[in-house]
């Protein structure tokens, strides 16, 4: 009977501690307050553009908001076009709605009207808690709702990058006849997988399930939601509308593998582009002319521009 119970303290003990390092992982990586400039890799996308000249003085623009399913208030930003066609970007983890003005300006010149947002827990966004795409989906799906009610937008493009990737990934299979087309840059195939790929990195010596296992305590309870429903391949695998796939093949923090089995396991019309020179979601800026070349290619292909 001693054993028994020592054995029983040593489990609590055990999950205690598992759970506080859940804990510490957590706060690490997925609370939207937290700092975390020593684990962004790629900042270079915070550097002023000549584009924000074009942003601030040159076109017309107007601040939106929305409210989130569990009532968060959402900031966008709107740069309205004379068509009819619409493109909604979405930043990276940790990013804001500016760090795409580039990509905003681009399809701007295509003849769409964009939508730039701040994801949950980023820039002028309510949240706490980082959504992976799991809760970012969620909120795209409701700015194409409101795009749809105030604007009377019928054609919508969805265009993301790394985190922002994976968010409209997760919308494929789920798109209300209004998204059109999916352009997913850099994105990775699930959380957990991600997650794997970097803990391989940082802690070489420490199996990835140990900690997985600790981050798992406490997700569901502080986040809203599991490292299983963070898994963008599951929705691109029963996706309903054509996709772009972008991806640098220097890219170290989501490697490029990850884009091969996200298109492999696409049953719709899609197209992979691989960029030589291209980094983690900097593809764009060092290899313009060859990226998008390829967007409006694949734009003309499935007749969405106007």
């Amino acid at each position: 009977m001693l054993w028994l119970w020592i054995g029983c303290g040593i489990m609590m003990i055990l999950l205690v501690a598992a759970y506080c390092l859940g804990r510490y992982f957590f706060q690490r990586a997925f609370d939207a307050k937290s700092d975390k400039s020593d684990i962004i890799q790629n900042a270079s996308h915070r550097k002023k553009k000549p584009e924000d000249l074009w942003f601030e003085q040159g076109v017309s623009h107007i601040d939106v908001q929305i409210k989130s399913h569990d009532d968060l208030t959402l900031q966008g930003t709107i740069i309205r076009n004379h068509k009819t066609k619409w493109v909604v970007l979405v930043h990276g983890y940790m990013g804001c709605k500016k760090d795409l003005i580039p990509a905003a300006k681009r399809f701007y010149g295509m003849g769409c009207s964009v939508l730039l947002i701040d994801l949950r827990g980023h820039g002028k966004s309510e949240g706490t808690v980082i959504g992976f795409g799991a809760l970012d989906h969620l909120d795209i799906h409701a700015w194409c709702k409101y795009l749809t009610q105030q604007y009377h937008a019928t054609d919508i493009a969805l265009y993301g990058v790394s985190m922002g990737a994976a968010s409209v990934m997760m919308c494929a299979d789920e798109t209300d006849g209004c998204v059109k087309v999916i352009i997913e840059d850099c994105g990775f195939t699930s959380l957990r997988e991600q997650l794997t790929h970097q803990l391989r990195k940082m802690l070489p010596h420490v199996p990835p399930c140990i900690p997985l296992f600790c981050l798992s305590l406490c997700l569901r309870a502080k986040a809203g939601y599991t490292l299983k429903q963070a898994c963008p391949m599951d929705h691109v695998a029963q996706a309903k509308v054509p996709m772009l796939f972008l991806h640098g093949e220097r890219d170290n923090f989501i490697p490029i593998t990850m884009m091969e089995q996200l298109a492999k396991s696409c049953p719709t019309l899609h197209h992979v582009v691989r960029l030589p020179k291209g980094r983690h979601a900097n593809s764009s800026l060092l290899e313009p002319h060859l990226y998008w070349e390829e967007v409006v290619s694949f734009l003309n292909k499935i007749q969405f521009l106007p």
